[in-house]
């Protein structure tokens, strides 16, 4: 009778144990995949497209479901994912990845431990410009430096501000960066409505998706790429004044080499971790996946989230005065 109870109460514990224990990635029929901007902009467009085929990756061929969870720029999520989301491969996000330089480029952002991010990957290394409405009667680079208007962006850690802020210096412009906008969608109705003049941090590859050029104006190439060479739109670079300004403004921009990033909860183990980056590189160099890509006039140039590790090590290796420069040309 002892050793029968004996062998219950050992079968209760380990049942215990079991369901105490992290489920594995198969294990979830559902993952949610979160966004940290309201639906209509480019984090939007991507992640769903992520949310699409990222499943067929997975082991057991998880249903994605995608949750919208707008706030500071995706500053909001960033501290979920960071502070409160599970890790145990249910939750993926998809955030700025200006999040990962923000305690570099402001203290107030000191809460944000980028090295305990889970990346997973970066789908896009964007071109990033500044716009204008065509309404707005800023037409031109000369303009945009010299005329006193309004720039819209979402929170002050956000690619909209930043790039915003950089542009300002760069070029001496005179314009005002108005913050509070829950996310591009938001600004882009703003510019349309002729609240403001135009925006900064403009994902080419999305202006062409979402059907947005003939309603712009393209300024200046905060960062370019081939698209943008094409057009010959100016670079804001050339804008520089010295080595320092644009070793500077590397980091204010560099973080658009693995733009539209996913990543995991910072509670995810390191096994998690290598599952979903093992699925994702399947997912970028799928027929299947890039025709969806080339179905929504969005271009794909994929960062591996190991890659990713490595380029935000660089940034936080940066000399102290070219940290300083690049504090003073976002203020």
């Amino acid at each position: 009778m002892t050793a029968l109870f004996g062998n219950r109460a050992r079968a209760v514990a380990a049942a215990a144990l079991v369901w105490l224990l992290p489920l594995p990635v198969s294990a979830a029929e559902t993952i949610t995949l979160k966004i940290g901007y309201p639906a209509g902009g480019g984090f939007d467009l991507y992640g769903r497209l992520a949310a699409r085929h990222l499943g067929r990756f997975l082991e057991g061929n998880p249903s994605i479901v995608v949750q919208n969870v707008p706030g500071g720029g995706s500053l909001k999520l960033t501290e979920m994912l960071q502070d409160s989301e599970p890790g145990d491969g249910s939750v993926i996000g998809t955030v700025s990845p200006t999040m990962a330089t923000g305690p570099l480029l402001d203290p107030a952002l000191d809460q944000l431990r980028v090295s305990e991010f889970r990346w997973i990957g970066g789908l896009r290394n964007e071109a990033s410009v500044c716009v204008t409405g065509k309404n707005s009667g800023i037409d031109t680079v000369d303009e945009f430096r010299t005329g006193e208007f309004l720039i819209g962006a979402s929170g002050k850690a956000s690619t909209t501000y930043l790039h915003a802020a950089l542009a300002k210096t760069l070029l001496g412009a005179r314009y005002t960066i108005v913050t509070g906008f829950q996310g591009v969608s938001d600004i882009d109705a703003a510019i349309q409505r002729g609240e403001i003049a135009g925006r900064c941090s403009a994902s080419f590859s999305s202006l062409r998706a979402l059907g947005l050029m003939d309603g712009i104006n393209v300024i200046v190439a905060v960062v370019s790429d081939d698209h943008t060479n094409a057009l010959n739109i100016p670079m804001l670079s050339d804008f520089a004044s010295s080595p320092r300004d644009r070793d500077a403004a590397e980091i204010v921009t560099g973080t658009l080499r693995f733009h539209q990033p996913l990543l995991l909860p910072s509670a995810a183990s390191a096994e998690i971790v290598e599952k979903y980056r093992a699925a994702f590189e399947k997912m970028v160099a799928d027929p299947e996946f890039l025709a969806d890509a080339e179905r929504m006039n969005t271009d794909i140039s994929a960062t591996s989230g190991a890659d990713i590790d490595e380029i935000v090590k660089t940034f936080y290796a940066s000399p102290p005065e070219t940290v300083a420069r690049a504090r003073e040309m976002i203020e």
